[in-house]
């Protein structure tokens, strides 16, 4: 980078940051989604209009600060970001498929599918099959939290077969992976498995979505009212997701199976910590409290479990989580109908071998040397090229999910 880029760069960056500062204003602290505010689009369409010859270049530097911006919080500055490093890049298929994404994280549904359309669009006209297949995930599972479960599958099962056709073996991974989400809501606990099981054998040992794995499989037992089995390995997963919208998940199930296996004590430190998460971020919270509420609902708590699902409920209205609405108003129904909660069901047969299994897989993760997980992420994904190159190679960094 010469003198003038180095410049160029300082100068986008300060104009992004005083963008953050007057978002975090805004926010007081909680930087939580907000629909943008016209003065952040103009902000930004100035940075566009700026950047003349530079195109490529400013796009680069735009998804570079935007993946700072989201791993501290300011998902509307990431979101801003990357959407103009797609409108400056109409060819590049990257940034248009992480707006999309940003756009579903943000509960913008209607423009996170238009981003998918695009992206896929042409990363399949480009031949770039790493970029298409992670569209189809994306895309795939925008439509499950909107509880449109054909087309979830759908797309899942094209980006399975694309992964096969192209030899991305761990995004094959992750479409079984996540064919074994749906079947936790959808189908049986032996399809559930299955889907499980082929995961696990096509993840290299270090990619970084293992614990998520092991946590997903876990639910699909708890789901089967396998809470004892469930809890056994969502007590090796805990310490290993910390982020807060993906550990609000994992606590509120952590709640979900302490209740079913009548282990009040683990039940209230867990029901505890999904509120306390709830209240910093309500990205996935309402999953948390879901989970919460049917322990509540399993420990006869059941003006606990009414209120933990309304709040569950309410949150996934917000955020046009069709899914966790349903599940909800299910289970306030039964908890109103002072149905009896299910029983705590002995492991299922497969369940031995495919826990140590998993148990293993863990140990292997937590003592990869470190920042190995973020190479092999690397290394399943397109690289981010530097500024010299076309933003038509531009990659990203996220897992499928």
């Amino acid at each position: 980078m010469n003198r003038e880029d180095e410049e160029f760069t300082l100068q986008l960056w300060r104009r992004v940051r005083t963008i953050i500062d007057q978002q975090a204003g805004r926010d007081d602290g909680d930087h939580t989604v907000q629909a943008p505010e016209p003065t952040l689009d103009e902000a930004f369409a100035c940075i566009r209009n700026a950047a003349g010859h530079r195109r490529e270049f400013v796009a680069c530097s735009l998804v570079a600060i935007s993946t700072w911006a989201e791993d501290n919080s300011y998902l509307q500055t990431a979101t801003l970001c990357v959407e103009s490093a797609a409108y400056l890049t109409p060819g590049d298929p990257a940034p248009a498929i992480i707006a999309g994404r940003l756009r579903r994280r943000t509960a913008d549904y209607d423009r996170a599918e238009g981003w998918y359309l695009r992206g896929a669009a042409l990363a399949r006209s480009l031949q770039k099959w790493e970029l298409f297949i992670q569209a189809l995930l994306w895309h795939g599972f925008l439509h499950f939290q909107k509880a449109e479960y054909s087309e979830a599958e759908r797309k899942y099962r094209s980006a399975g077969r694309a992964a096969r056709r192209y030899g991305r073996r761990a995004l094959a991974g992750v479409a079984h992976h996540n064919l074994l989400t749906l079947a936790s809501d959808l189908g049986s606990y032996a399809e559930g498995e299955r889907h499980a099981l082929r995961a696990l054998s096509l993840y290299p040992v270090y990619f970084p979505r293992v614990p998520h794995l092991v946590h997903d499989y876990a639910f699909l037992l708890a789901r089967n009212g396998f809470y004892t089995a469930a809890l056994k390995l969502l007590d090796h997963v805990e310490p290993l997701i910390s982020a807060v919208q993906e550990r609000v998940v994992v606590v509120g199930n952590i709640a979900r199976a302490a209740g079913g296996a009548r282990r009040a004590d683990r039940f209230e430190t867990a029901a505890d910590e999904v509120v306390r998460l709830a209240s910093v971020s309500d990205e996935n919270a309402s999953r948390g409290l879901l989970g919460a509420a049917e322990g509540a609902h399993s420990l006869g708590q059941a003006s606990r479990a009414v209120d933990l699902a309304a709040r569950a409920m309410d949150l996934a209205l917000r955020r046009s989580d069709n899914e966790v609405q349903r599940l909800a108003r299910v289970l306030i129904e039964r908890t109103e109908r002072q149905e009896s909660p299910p029983a705590d069901r002995a492991a299922p047969s497969g369940y031995a071998a495919l826990a140590r299994e998993c148990v293993d897989r863990l140990g292997r993760w937590a003592s990869r040397p470190r920042g190995q997980a973020a190479r092999m992420l690397r290394k399943h994904e397109p690289k981010q090229p530097p500024p010299s190159e076309t933003a038509a190679s531009t990659g990203w960094r996220r897992g499928a999910t």
